[in-house]
């Protein structure tokens, strides 16, 4: 028996002696809601076939194990809730297994952090913002990569930026069950520098990307700030293997002043049709990072050969709401569908609450596609 409590006091003590390594650690994570219902020849607005849902739960934890080590995990279970038995018709992720409206939780990110001076090193599950490889939040999951990043700060105002992109579970944006698979088609390399000068109100980033088996890309973006305006400028360049290249150019001029903020956008894509991936996260259909994009239907600005525009309009009464107009137009000489999509969000947020109620007009090819209301609510915590 005392062999036993002395064996139990020791376990104790090294338990005790491990915890003790573990220091600042961050629990955090959210709650979200997402209603989505779209009026059809067939279906009335908020009519069951005409609506879909999602709620997500998400936690995360990250820790420092050690002066120069870092670490953190985020699970999100994904749920109908059974709405699906009387309010809506699907799901708002399309993201569920087996009979489509089923249970997931999928692990988003699962990484761990050194710092080496100037130079950080990440590996594992994780959240990326690259301009050709981003993790979309419009969704109740973002998706996430499995990659090995490292980033240095030697040079002021500059981050260095290399990394290994070897699998994602992009879909809409998450795949069915967030499964992961090779990103492209077997990985891919990015490096980039990113500069920005609070001081000078400039903004500027250089990307290049090499997706093996798959293409070659290139990106390049320039913000500069002038008082109450900014002028911006994209240009970027994708060479498929297959022997076809595109490249897509845009400019935007903003305004901020007090709760107003405003943008006038346009962009042009390369006449080369077929050029894949839509200078997006390699998936035809998925948002971009052209100043141009739609609010809601993704994949139309960044077809072959089209002209956009946008024209967004913010006002924000930081004590009761944020108020939003997005408009976005797209016209195409190559056969592509030519977009008109209107949107109109209110938000509102109470200490760590917000909820956005959205309007949306959208026509394709001349074929109205019924007005959509959405509702976004989501708890932090």
């Amino acid at each position: 028996m005392k062999l036993i409590k002395m064996s139990l006091v020791a376990a104790m003590a090294l338990s005790t002696a491990a915890m003790a390594e573990i220091s600042n650690l961050k629990v955090s994570g959210d709650a979200k809601l997402l209603y989505s219902t779209t009026e059809s020849a067939t279906n009335d607005l908020f009519s069951q076939a005409a609506s879909i849902a999602d709620t997500a739960f998400t936690l995360k934890a990250t820790a420092d194990l050690s002066k120069t080590l870092k670490a953190g995990v985020t699970a999100s279970h994904v749920s109908t809730l059974g709405l699906e038995n009387n309010l809506v018709g699907g799901t708002f992720s399309g993201s569920h297994p087996g009979t489509g409206v089923e249970d997931f939780t999928v692990t988003t990110e699962m990484w761990i952090a050194a710092d080496m001076g100037k130079t950080t090193a990440k590996i594992g599950r994780q959240e990326l913002d690259t301009p050709l490889a981003f993790s979309e939040t419009w969704s109740v999951v973002p998706n996430t990569f499995n990659a090995l990043t490292l980033s240095n700060k030697s040079f002021e105002n500059t981050t260095i930026v290399a990394g290994w992109i070897g699998t994602g579970n992009g879909g809409l944006p998450l795949a069915t069950d967030g499964q992961f698979t090779a990103f492209g088609t077997a990985g891919a390399y990015a490096v980039g520098a990113v500069y920005d000068n609070e001081k000078s109100k400039t903004k500027a980033q250089l990307w290049a990307y090499n997706a093996l088996q798959l293409a070659d890309a290139l990106w390049l973006e320039y913000e500069q700030g002038m008082s109450d305006l900014t002028l911006g400028l994209q240009y970027t360049t994708l060479d498929l293997n297959s022997g076809v290249s595109s490249d897509a150019a845009a400019v935007k001029v903003g305004y901020a002043k007090d709760a107003l903020s405003a943008s006038v956008a346009y962009s042009q894509v390369g006449k080369d049709a077929g050029a894949g991936y839509n200078f997006a996260t390699t998936t035809a259909g998925a948002q971009s990072k052209l100043y141009t994009e739609a609010w809601w239907w993704y994949g139309q600005v960044t077809l072959a050969d089209t002209t956009a525009m946008n024209v967004t309009l913010e006002y924000d009464l930081t004590d009761s709401f944020n108020a939003a107009v997005f408009h976005t137009m797209t016209e195409s000489t190559a056969g592509a569908s030519d977009l008109t999509e209107t949107t109109v969000a209110l938000t509102k947020t109470y200490d760590d609450v917000e909820a956005s109620l959205v309007y949306i007009m959208a026509d394709i090819s001349g074929i109205d596609q019924g007005d959509t209301v959405q509702l976004y609510v989501t708890a932090e915590f």
